[in-house]
């Protein structure tokens, strides 16, 4: 997607019309089926917090982030409800981001 026409946009903004842009909206679905190594999908299979760095993604678009997801689990039943997932650009990836 090319975005030079936002120039002046707030950070937050520009970052999320750039996730937007490659197709992660929200109804997409994130399963390793449907999409490949991912932070959502891995997350939800292994029940762990992980990273997934740029190259190691799966879908193409994907590669310029870095994403960390982080399972919800439900402290009564241990299900996991659900995935926290942090994306952002690949370029700011840094080690100190890791999940606890």
């Amino acid at each position: 997607m090319n975005l030079p026409s936002v120039v002046g946009l707030a950070p937050c903004v520009f970052d999320e019309l750039v996730i937007i842009g490659v197709g992660a909206v929200v109804g997409r679905s994130f399963t390793e089926e449907a999409s490949g190594t991912n932070s959502i999908a891995t997350t939800f299979e292994l029940r762990t917090p992980l990273a997934v760095r740029g190259d190691e993604h799966y879908i193409e678009s994907m590669k310029q982030f870095s994403c960390y997801g982080y399972p919800l689990i439900h402290p009564v039943t241990k299900r996991i409800e659900g995935v926290l997932d942090i994306p952002f650009s690949a370029r700011e990836d840094n080690p100190l981001l890791l999940p606890i």
